[in-house]
């Protein structure tokens, strides 16, 4: 347990002193499918959120994170906030990922989300290659000292969002499959 509390407080710190200049996973806006490549689209509120995706694996309904992004706190396959209320994210087709961290820098101090065992689940999916799937919009919701998240649909705002921002991807758009998983974090006094 105080390895996870660690690690979180560490992401925490990291996140909150390098806001602005911590962002993984950039997606240029002329991208377009090809090769083994996926994209996904998540819906995220409020705008200043910064997400953390993460690989790893999901059994049995469980998503545990990869050993190199639990030893790396920049390993993400997307730590960034959303652009127009989304996020795309571009991976290996095949690839595992879950939302592992969310921030809500919107004051000080951060409020923080991390799905754990025994508590909020997360959003854990594996996009095909050569696919664009919108995921789910989660919103979050201040909720004690951290946030809680609720799930909604909102495909059309997913494709206007590509249209806008990502044209070449927005003809591929489709609707993606994924799990609400129980997370490898241990519930602390953070959550």
């Amino acid at each position: 347990m105080r390895g996870n509390s660690f690690r979180f407080i560490a992401s925490a710190v990291l996140v909150a002193l390098c806001g602005a200049c911590t962002t993984l996973g950039a997606v240029d806006a002329s991208a377009s499918l090809q090769g083994d490549s996926a994209y996904y689209v998540i819906g995220i509120a409020p705008a200043q959120t910064r997400v953390m995706i993460v690989d790893g694996d999901l059994v049995g309904g469980r998503f545990s994170r990869s050993a190199a992004s639990r030893l790396m706190p920049f390993s993400a396959n997307v730590m960034n906030v959303p652009q127009d209320g989304f996020l795309l994210g571009k991976v290996r087709g095949g690839t595992t990922l879950g939302i592992d961290t969310v921030f809500d820098e919107s004051g000080w101090p951060a409020r923080a989300f991390a799905p754990c065992d025994g508590g909020a689940k997360t959003v854990a999916f594996t996009p095909a290659a050569g696919t664009v799937v919108y995921l789910t919009s989660l919103t979050l919701v201040p909720s004690g000292d951290g946030l809680q998240p609720h799930y909604r649909d909102d495909f059309e705002g997913a494709r206007a969002f590509l249209k806008a921002h990502y044209p070449n991807l927005v003809a591929k758009i489709a609707r993606g499959t994924y799990t609400l998983a129980v997370a490898n974090h241990l519930c602390g006094s953070l959550y």
